[in-house]
C-alpha cells in the first residue's frame, strides 16, 4: 500500500549475538544464524537449515505531525525506544508527517496549513526532507525524528533545532535545509498529504499495524508498543521480547485467577 506510493517501509537496528543467546536452548538450533551466535554450529549440524521459513516482520506505519503533543508523546515514550530494542527482522516502521494539514496548489507550488500552526508545518516538512536525505532509512532517520520530538515545541526555533538534532545524530543539516526550500521537498510534502488522506486518517497519532486499523490496536500501541510488536510477530521471539511476554502471562494468569475468586464471592 504505503510501499507502493513512497517506498517508505523500512526496518530497525539488529539484535546483538549474545541476546539471541539468552532465549532457551532449545531454540538455538533454530537458524544457522542463531547457533553461530550462541557457538554451537558444529552441534546443530544435522539441522536442515535450508527450507528455514522467515516470519515476516510487524509493519507499523505512524503518521502523525510535528508538534501533536500525543504524537510526540509516543514517538518519545513508544516508538523509539522499540525501535532501539528490536532488530530488522521483528519490526519495520514507516512514517508520514502530514497528519491534520490541509493543502492547496498556488501555481506550481503547494501551501499548508496546519493544526498547530505555521511553526507545526515547518516542522512537518523538516521531518519529511529528513527522511528523503537520509534515504528513508530508519536507523537513520528516527533517531533524529525522536530528538526533533523531545525539543519540539509550540515556539520552537526550528533552524536551531535542525543544527543541534543534525549534529547529535549524523545527519546532514544543510541537505535538510536544502530540501526544504526546494521544489522536491514540497512535492514531497504534498505526497505525504496524499498518503494521508488515502489511509482516511481521522486523528493524529494514527497508527497502523500490518495493515489494519482499530481502536483495540491504537490503545495497545499507544500504551505498550513494545508488549504488542513482541505478540505480534509471528517468528521465534528475539531476546528482547521474552522477558516481557514472560512477565505479561503471568500478570494474565493473576487477572484470570482474580476474576475467578471474584465470581465465587457472589451468589
Amino acid at each position: 500500500m504505503l510501499y507502493r506510493i513512497l517506498g517508505l517501509v523500512v526496518t530497525v537496528v539488529a539484535v546483538s549475538g549474545a541476546d539471541v543467546c539468552r532465549l532457551p536452548s532449545r531454540l538455538w538450533c533454530s537458524s544457522r544464524k542463531t547457533a553461530d551466535d550462541c557457538q554451537v554450529t558444529q552441534q546443530c549440524s544435522a539441522q536442515d537449515w535450508g527450507h528455514e521459513t522467515v516470519a515476516p516482520p510487524v509493519d507499523l506505519v505512524l503518521y502523525y505531525e510535528s508538534l501533536c503533543p500525543f504524537c510526540k508523546q509516543f514517538i518519545t515514550d513508544q516508538l523509539f525506544p522499540t525501535f532501539s530494542k528490536l532488530g530488522t527482522d521483528v519490526l519495520n516502521i514507516t512514517v508520514l508527517p502530514f497528519g491534520n494539514a490541509e493543502e492547496y496548489q498556488e501555481g506550481n507550488k503547494w501551501v499548508f496549513t496546519c493544526q498547530h500552526g505555521k511553526g507545526e508545518c515547518e516542522g512537518n516538512l523538516m521531518a519529511t526532507c529528513a527522511l528523503k536525505t537520509t534515504s528513508f532509512n530508519s536507523t537513520a532517520y528516527l533517531p533524529f525524528i525522536n530528538c526533533m520530538e523531545t525539543q519540539a515545541k509550540k515556539h520552537t526555533i526550528w533552524p536551531a533545532l535542525l543544527l543541534n538534532c543534525a549534529a547529535r545524530n549524523n545527519v546532514s543539516h544543510t541537505d535538510i535545509s536544502s530540501c526544504m526550500k526546494s521544489d522536491e521537498g514540497n512535492k514531497l510534502e504534498h505526497q505525504m498529504g496524499v498518503a494521508t488522506k488515502a489511509e482516511g486518517v481521522e486523528y493524529v497519532p494514527w497508527i497502523v499495524v500490518n495493515g489494519q486499523h482499530n481502536n483495540e490496536t491504537q490503545e495497545a500501541a499507544q500504551k505498550d508498543l513494545f508488549l504488542l510488536v513482541c505478540q505480534s510477530y509471528t517468528g521465534i521471539k528475539p531476546a528482547p521480547c521474552t522477558s516481557v511476554l514472560s512477565t505479561d502471562l503471568k500478570v494474565s494468569f493473576k487477572r484470570s485467577r482474580k476474576s475467578k475468586f471474584a465470581k465465587k464471592g457472589h451468589y
